[in-house]
């Protein structure tokens, strides 16, 4: 009877499948990242910090064009040179009897002399200054009294392109107020609201002809004409005219302060705002001028009456409603308009002088955006960065689940063979080849490739922390001081910090660091300090001082430890200046090869060499082979120790150590031609010598006694 092999039974499956659980492990994984990148970008607060870069960068833009604006305010109230020769020519009509004050706004045939003398300094003025107009007005009595709708004696002249090149016979001026003599004599076309005078409107404060005469008036033109000066708080259009425009004027004043009119400068609106574009804010930003009372421009609430605004469609603000901007952060500030919340930055323009009579009205550039519109970039990229996300999830799965199957395939094909074997005992198992090998291979190369990467790696870390040096700094500014954290510490003067850190302060500070610490000067010529330790080492610190020149002139301070190097050159100092090698070395030649200069012919070098005491070599870089040939002829070895110095003591010194018989070849792989010196003998490679009794505590000498 045939014997049968008992089947065995099954095990039962348990566990993961093998594709279960790389599935599942590069899915943790994936889970993993997404929660820390999530995490990472609720940290970073990227959403709340772009939208802080896109305010920064709105502050930017307005004080760069304020810093502009006010330019263009300032040249344009700088009327001295006018207001004097109009003041000259008035006084030589008045001494020539051509005109009287008491009839001089009158009317103006009363004033036409002065108006036919001051023309041509008007077009000069208008010609020269990026202004759109230029204006003279006559008065000479108090305005308070004066009646409303009476003529006073003027010249109004407007340039509508005043960036253009003047045109020949003044073709491109226009008058819009001036006698009509005057107008044919110059031959200048009028404007379309023309008239021969101009209407007194009693506009009162917010008009560019009663504030700054009258202030002069009343005052008995105690100031200068210019301090008196003042800008239009509202915009204004000359009667009959569609020009919007805003103006500066300041009075005419006579040596003997008498106050006969005022003269003035036009900008029209559409000229500013060519200078004052919508579209570098945001494409939907507004520009605008506007006037407050508040001294105290960074508080919570600032209250201001927009003067002009940019002719931006649907933009906020308008000359005839207040504003009030509420504080939003360092930059900028918000307010409401038409349900729509905007952001705005304000930059004052600095137009009045402190005590002058309009010096309480402060000026100010508003450039605002919608807010959904200046954070539009932000809600954009953080719903982009959401979008990759989900992709990048979503892509991460499905190449979770084809890795896993693809790594899972070779062993679960060879864990099938290993079953189906197991159904027949009787049965040759053949089992594919799994790639096991080549994995090994692979494996082996990987470790091997991370294995020079780790070594190549730990050097590179060990130099790094050899090369590295503790640094610290300082800027000093007349008005202010910065230092880094670890300067004073640095120092040693942690505790002796001033609070507050003020220049003077810091000054005496460095006074006394210098008193206290100074150890010499470097070869760069900058202070080197000994500073002592808790521990009773020595710090040694250099501080690199750079003065920096220019309209805010500064003083910059660099500080090093460079501890390491001047203990280092403290050892080599000591060797050179107190050490000898008894047994090997005691005596120093110092000569140079014959060149061009000859030597004598006991001091050769074939003569030196044959002493065999250590002999040291100028001047000699480019004359190494022969060098080496007249060493070895007076009785040094191929063999003996050698070494070129480059650079001897410099910041960026060089040594190579070799033979007499290498020098030359030393020399030639290190680039070294010149500037270097050779040093050779035994004392150059020297490890063991005697010690000289000079220095040997067991040595008595007239100065002390044996202690051993």
């Amino acid at each position: 009877m045939q014997n049968r092999k008992p089947h065995s039974q099954k095990a039962p499956q348990t566990g993961h499948s093998i594709f279960g659980t790389i599935l599942f492990s590069l899915l943790a994984v994936l889970a993993v990242e997404f929660l820390l990148l999530t995490f990472a970008v609720h940290v970073t607060r990227l959403g709340p910090q772009l939208n802080q870069n896109a305010e920064d960068i709105l502050a930017m833009q307005v004080d760069n064009r304020s810093r502009y604006l006010q330019s263009i305010f300032h040249d344009a109230q700088e009327l001295t040179s006018l207001s004097d020769t109009i003041n000259g020519l008035t006084q030589q009509l008045l001494d020539e009897g051509e005109i009287s004050l008491s009839t001089l706004d009158s009317s103006s045939d009363a004033a036409y002399p002065l108006l036919e003398a001051a023309a041509p300094e008007l077009i000069s003025t208008l010609r020269i200054k990026s202004v759109t107009g230029v204006f003279l007005i006559l008065n000479t009595h108090d305005l308070d009294k004066r009646k409303q709708d009476s003529l006073m004696p003027a010249i109004y002249l407007r340039d509508l392109d005043p960036d253009a090149a003047p045109s020949q016979r003044n073709a491109d001026l226009t008058f819009v107020r001036a006698p009509a003599q005057l107008v044919q004599s110059l031959s200048i076309a009028t404007d379309n609201s023309w008239s021969p005078a101009i209407r007194y409107r009693a506009l009162g404060n917010r008009g560019f002809l009663y504030p700054p005469f009258q202030a002069a008036y009343k005052d008995g033109a105690s100031l200068a004409a210019s301090d008196y000066g003042h800008w239009t708080s509202q915009s204004y259009l000359v009667p009959g005219d569609t020009h919007e425009a805003i103006a500066y004027s300041q009075p005419l004043i006579l040596p003997d302060g008498t106050v006969y009119g005022v003269i003035g400068v036009e900008l029209l609106a559409d000229y500013l705002w060519e200078n004052l574009p919508c579209s570098e804010l945001q494409n939907n930003g507004t520009y605008f001028l506007a006037v407050t009372d508040t001294e105290e421009l960074s508080s919570s609430e600032l209250q201001l009456r927009p003067v002009l605004r940019s002719h931006c469609d649907g933009q906020p603000g308008s000359a005839d409603e207040s504003l009030t901007l509420r504080l939003h952060s360092a930059h900028t500030r918000r307010y409401l308009f038409s349900n729509a919340l905007y952001i705005a930055s304000v930059s004052p323009l600095n137009l009045y002088s402190r005590n002058a009579p309009f010096s309480g009205k402060h000026w100010l550039l508003v450039g605002s955006v919608p807010a959904v519109q200046l954070f539009a970039f932000a809600q954009r990229l953080q719903q982009l960065f959401s979008f990759i996300m989900l992709i990048t999830l979503a892509v991460g799965i499905v190449c979770s689940w084809l890795i896993s199957r693809r790594l899972a395939r070779p062993v679960a094909k060879l864990s099938a063979e290993v079953a189906a074997a197991e159904a027949d005992s009787s049965a040759i198992p053949y089992l594919s080849t799994t790639g096991i090998r080549e994995l090994d291979q692979f494996s082996s190369a990987f470790t091997q490739l991370s294995k020079d990467v780790l070594d190549s790696s730990t050097r590179f870390l060990r130099i790094m922390k050899l090369a590295s040096a503790e640094l610290g700094g300082y800027e000093l500014r007349d008005d202010s001081v910065y230092v880094t954290d670890n300067f004073f510490s640095m120092l040693g003067l942690a505790q002796e910090q001033p609070d507050p850190l003020t220049p003077k302060a810091f000054r005496a500070l460095m006074g006394t660091l210098e008193q206290r610490w100074f150890y010499r000067l470097s070869p760069a010529n900058n202070k080197v300090f000994a500073i002592p330790q808790p521990d009773g080492s020595t710090h040694y610190i250099t501080l690199r001082v750079t003065h920096i020149l220019g309209e805010s002139a500064s003083e910059v301070g660099l500080a090093e430890d460079m501890t390491t190097t001047v203990l280092e050159q403290q050892r080599i100092e000591h060797e050179r200046d107190y050490d000898t090698l008894p047994g090997l070395s005691q005596s120093v030649v110092i000569t140079r090869m014959e060149g061009r200069t000859p030597v004598p012919p006991k001091e050769s070098i074939q003569s030196f060499a044959a002493h065999q005491a250590t002999m040291v070599v100028f001047l000699s870089t480019g004359m190494l082979e022969e060098l080496s040939r007249r060493l070895i002829e007076g009785g040094y070895t191929a063999d003996t120790p050698a070494a070129i110095v480059y650079k001897a003591t410099w910041e960026d010194e060089k040594k190579f150590v070799c033979t007499v018989g290498t020098l030359a070849q030393t020399a030639k792989e290190n680039h070294i031609t010149k500037t270097a010196l050779m040093i050779i003998g035994d004392c150059v490679n020297a490890a063991h010598y005697d010690r000289s009794k000079l220095y040997d505590p067991g040595f008595t000498t007239e100065f002390r006694e044996a202690t051993k």
